[in-house]
């Protein structure tokens, strides 16, 4: 009897551990360390409540106030998410050096904004300089469109208020192709009306996944080669809210305040790193980010465009260790989770195993 007592305190014990193994585990693939993460606070009629992980990347030149660059999403309280056009270390084929990246030290990232306009803030607008640009250095090699990039913070944005938030990665997505055509998804960012202006505002929309067929057909159209289906998915708005779901328009009412709907959220012209999410459990994720916009080569961009998106879903792992390292440490992105201190990267010496520390 005693030897049995033993046996059920040592089996209990084995489930505990192994029930702790699998909670961590899942915490890890929905990222659900930051329990902030992706649950709005929404107040009616103020639509960064229901796009707090839109993030503005600004550029200083001299004395002027800051310029917009491109949009961000924030992903941890220190690390903000874009992308850059072209494979990491060239510019996009036919591109103006403005598809070069910046240096770190004069890039502000402002959070908490309903628009592109630095100076037209409120007590809401958090702003942080950054420690380092950590390009993803194992894009693939195929893919000359472009790459992420992760933005680490000097000052950590304060994500428990409505106006500024992470948004969820979610790995299960990792397991799947494209999202499915059909597929709608709501659709956050700094938008445009034509592009003849310059100022942007943030901007609610929907946003229908096109079939693989339609988006290689639209690809090779503008870009004279075949588009890779596991780096990107097409996706257009839908014109006018009278083609969106219940749950889509219902919660665009709400963003809008139930005020001119039309006119806030109306036809416009989605910028570079504008996101698609979904909500799931009361949680939204992130599935894409605008990389490549096409008709803007044409000089046209509006309602009636298409959106190439790219993927998250590959490279979620090399997202979550550098937010666990971010922002005073560099990821290794090995099977340890090694973490070194910034100032070991590019100092000559390999601190990370394989060396990533000093790749060219």
């Amino acid at each position: 009897q005693k030897k049995s007592w033993r046996c059920s305190i040592l089996r209990g014990f084995f489930y505990f551990l192994l029930y702790c193994q699998l909670y961590r585990h899942l915490l890890k693939v929905f990222n659900f360390e930051t329990t902030e993460c992706g649950k709005l606070e929404p107040i009616e009629g103020d639509i960064r409540t229901f796009a707090p992980w839109t993030a503005a990347i600004f550029i200083r030149e001299g004395d002027s106030p800051p310029k917009y660059f491109t949009t961000g999403t924030i992903i941890g309280p220190n690390t903000i998410l874009a992308s850059a056009r072209g494979p990491f270390g060239s510019i996009f084929r036919g591109a103006n050096t403005d598809g070069l990246l910046p240096p770190p030290s004069i890039v502000v990232i402002g959070a908490g904004l309903n628009s592109t306009d630095y100076s037209a803030t409120d007590e809401h607008a958090q702003f942080s300089e950054i420690n380092y640009l950590q390009p993803h250095l194992a894009h693939e090699a195929t893919n000359e469109h472009y790459h992420f990039m992760l933005y680490h913070l000097k000052t950590q944005l304060d994500i428990r208020t409505p106006y500024v938030k992470a948004i969820c990665l979610m790995g299960e997505l990792s397991q799947g192709s494209a999202p499915r055509y059909g597929l709608e998804l709501i659709s956050t960012g700094f938008s445009i009306p034509n592009l003849r202006t310059s100022l942007a505002t943030l901007n609610i929309a929907t946003v229908k996944i096109l079939s693989s067929q339609l988006c290689s057909s639209y690809f090779r159209f503008h870009y004279k080669r075949e588009p890779i289906e596991s780096h990107a998915y097409c996706g257009a708005k839908l014109h006018g809210l009278t083609h969106a779901h219940k749950s889509s328009l219902d919660f665009l009412k709400t963003a809008a305040g139930f005020l001119n709907v039309e006119a806030t959220l109306g036809e416009s012209c989605l910028l570079h790193g504008a996101i698609t999410a979904f909500e799931l459990n009361k949680k939204w994720f992130l599935a894409g980010i605008v990389t490549m916009i096409p008709d803007r080569k044409k000089g046209t961009c509006d309602d009636r465009s298409v959106y190439v998106y790219g993927r998250i879903s590959q490279h979620l792992n090399w997202m979550t260790q550098s937010i666990n390292c971010s922002p005073n440490n560099f990821a290794c992105e090995d099977s340890s989770n090694t973490c070194i201190p910034i100032t070991s990267v590019c100092n000559g010496i390999y601190d990370c195993p394989g060396g990533k520390d000093e790749h060219e």
